[in-house]
């Protein structure tokens, strides 16, 4: 418990004691929604979370600067506080935790020589295959980004852990590197160890926008080093784990339109938890109404390459509103039409989600 609220003052007690030749900024966003899933309604959180930047001149000319960020359900909070690590899903059985880590990371702006980062991180392969993750409450589940049912941090697709990348911009042309610096860490299958190891990992992203950036074509490559035990995960068929994305981004003047497509090996689960190789792919529009209103539609497609036995399949087709209140709130409503099945072949409901999000 002590230790507890030494890392929630953290924070607070960094404003009292930094260097006042430093820049010190807090940030964050709660998010609730209202949602329909069969014939429940439930109340839920959406993202919520909370960070502090910090950034100080390296030389009177280049920056270095600290980010942490904290995700906090604002609804199911236990009554005791706890501080843990990045958990998506909990199990009834355990509890629920107060804060869970997103990001975590030192970073060193060199300006023309570009950008290092240290520690838990964007990562670059994020940097391509988010181009279609423009929802409020759906999306973002067939790129390879979030695989196995977490952030994608142990593998280094999503929210990437122990990373070491670099990111460099020459006029309209983007490249990006990263390594996870770690060495034979187990890894986790649906929140659950099993006896594979996940040894070197490495990314790289690369990015083109042409005619001022109306149009961004992008490639992205993920692969990490795993061994161990096929038997311990199904499906799991020895070697490397890697994914690859290509994006593609249009932009008019009140319509936006993004595709991206994914091809991936040992790198996703089904709803039986047997890993399968995958190709998929996602499509979103965004049309501007006005300065308040914009209509988003758009569809999440996955498929497995290796004929799993049963019909498991992901295919989802979104469609929402979003309504500008406020420069830092926004009010939305989205609809799922879910074509998805599980192995057995039972077809998956449709949901429908309404609510808001204020950020400060």
């Amino acid at each position: 418990m002590n230790r507890a609220i030494v890392l929630l003052l953290f924070p607070v007690l960094s404003f009292a004691t930094i260097d006042k030749t430093k820049d010190l900024s807090a940030y964050g966003k709660i998010g609730i929604i209202g949602h329909v899933l069969g014939e429940d309604l439930s109340l839920e959180d959406n993202g919520s979370r909370v960070g502090v930047y910090a950034t100080k001149k390296l030389y009177q000319k280049y920056d270095i600067y600290v980010r942490g960020e904290w995700a906090f359900n604002a609804l199911n909070n236990t009554s005791n506080l706890s501080v843990g690590d990045n958990k998506n899903f909990v199990s009834e059985a355990e509890e629920a935790q107060t804060f869970n880590r997103r990001l975590g990371y030192l970073a060193v702006d060199l300006k023309e020589y570009g950008e290092l980062r240290f520690g838990k991180q964007w990562s670059v392969y994020s940097d391509i295959s988010l181009m279609t993750s423009v929802f409020n409450i759906y999306g973002s589940s067939s790129t390879g980004t979030f695989n196995f049912r977490t952030d994608g941090g142990q593998v280094g697709t999503g929210r990437a852990s122990k990373a070491v990348s670099y990111r460099k911009s020459w006029g309209n042309f983007d490249i990006g590197l990263q390594a996870k610096l770690i060495k034979n860490r187990q890894l986790s299958i649906n929140d659950n160890e099993v006896d594979i190891t996940a040894k070197d990992s490495f990314g790289v992203s690369l990015k083109h926008g042409f005619l001022d950036k109306k149009f961004t074509l992008g490639l992205a490559f993920n692969e990490i080093d795993i061994q161990g035990d096929e038997i311990e995960a199904i499906g799991y068929d020895g070697g490397r784990s890697w994914s690859a994305v290509f994006g593609m981004e249009i932009k008019f003047e009140t319509i936006t339109i993004a595709v991206t497509l994914n091809q991936s090996k040992n790198h996703e689960i089904s709803d039986e938890d047997i890993v399968f190789d995958a190709i998929g792919g996602e499509a979103s529009l965004v049309y501007k109404i006005n300065e308040f209103y914009s209509f988003l539609i758009g569809m999440n497609k996955l498929d497995d390459r290796d004929d799993l036995e049963g019909d498991f399949k992901k295919e989802l087709y979104i469609t929402g509103i979003d309504f500008k209140l406020h420069d830092e709130v926004n009010l939305y409503s989205e609809i799922q039409l879910n074509e998805s099945r599980q192995s057995n072949g039972e077809k998956l409901d449709s949901s429908y989600g309404f609510g808001g999000t204020f950020r400060f």
